[in-house]
């Protein structure tokens, strides 16, 4: 799954380890015949048999590398119907990625979703008039819990 984001554009390319550290929740108005927003200046255009509200909800990572000012990239994933339950909902492929044991489930996306870390690849995509970059996040893989090995943590050899 690949994510179009409005994250941080300065965030570099590149395999990144992350945490889900927050959550947006809202309400939109949506065509019902294919989705996609309703503006609301144009909520007159449609009769109410054409539009739906629905409940959206977008996840914000923040990587483990820092920028220059010692702060880490932010970066903001993309925005998913969060009641929809169908296999191509996109709530539905985001917890196949994350968390396959909730799928079908009732739970709290604060205490399930949030904090949980893994290893993303971050990719930009020219946006189509020019104005600079989407940031997208790939595939969620979990992040190998290595511990590293110094010199100090070999014992010394006793003969």
């Amino acid at each position: 799954m690949i994510d179009n984001t409005s994250g941080d554009t300065t965030c570099p390319q590149g395999w990144k380890n992350v945490t889900i550290v927050d959550e947006r929740e809202w309400q939109q108005f949506e065509k019902k015949d294919g989705g996609g927003r309703i503006r609301d200046e144009d909520l007159d255009k449609y009769s109410d048999a054409e539009k739906v509200m629905r409940d959206k909800i977008q996840f914000i990572y923040e990587t483990d590398e820092m920028d220059e000012n010692g702060n880490p990239y932010r970066l903001t994933g993309r925005s998913m119907n969060s009641k929809a339950k169908g296999a191509r909902a996109g709530m539905t492929n985001f917890l196949k990625e994350v968390a396959p044991e909730l799928i079908g489930k009732q739970f709290d996306t604060r205490e399930c979703i949030v904090g949980k870390r893994f290893r993303v690849r971050v990719d930009h995509t020219p946006k189509n008039d020019g104005s600079g970059v989407f940031v997208n996040i790939g595939v969620h893989t979990p992040v190998e819990d290595r511990v590293s090995v110094t010199a100090s943590d070999i014992p010394s050899h006793k003969g």
